[in-house]
C-alpha cells in the first residue's frame, strides 16, 4: 500500500477509487473527490482530465452507469482488514519492494 492516503489524511475505507474503461474512455470515481474522465483516443497518456467538462457530461453519466452496473453485479468479499492496511501502508521498501526504481 502506498502512502498517498496518508498525505491526504484518509483512512483506508475513505481512500477508495473505482475505474472502468471502454475502448475510448477511462472513468475513475473516487469516494471523496471529483471523478476523472480521459479520452484514450486523443489523450492516451491521460494528461487531460475531462471529468469536470460540461461538454463531456453525457459521457461521464454513461461511464458512471457502466461502473455502477459492474459494481452491483460483482462478487464482494473481504480479503484484508483495515487494521492490516494501516500496518502495511508505506512498508514496501522495508520488504524489499521499490516502486518506480529502474
Amino acid at each position: 500500500f502506498r502512502g498517498a492516503r496518508l498525505t491526504l489524511g484518509l483512512a483506508p475505507d475513505e481512500a477508495r477509487a473505482y475505474m472502468v474503461r471502454t475502448d475510448r474512455w477511462k472513468f475513475i470515481s473516487y469516494d471523496k473527490y471529483d471523478p476523472q474522465l480521459f479520452d484514450l483516443e486523443t489523450d492516451p497518456k491521460e494528461l487531460h482530465d475531462l471529468g469536470q467538462s460540461e461538454d463531456h457530461a453525457a459521457i461521464l453519466i454513461e461511464m458512471e452507469d457502466i461502473l455502477n452496473d459492474w459494481l452491483r453485479k460483482r462478487r464482494n468479499r473481504t480479503t484484508i482488514s483495515h487494521e492490516d492496511i494501516e500496518k502495511r501502508t508505506d512498508t514496501a521498501k522495508k520488504r524489499g519492494i521499490y516502486f518506480g526504481v529502474w
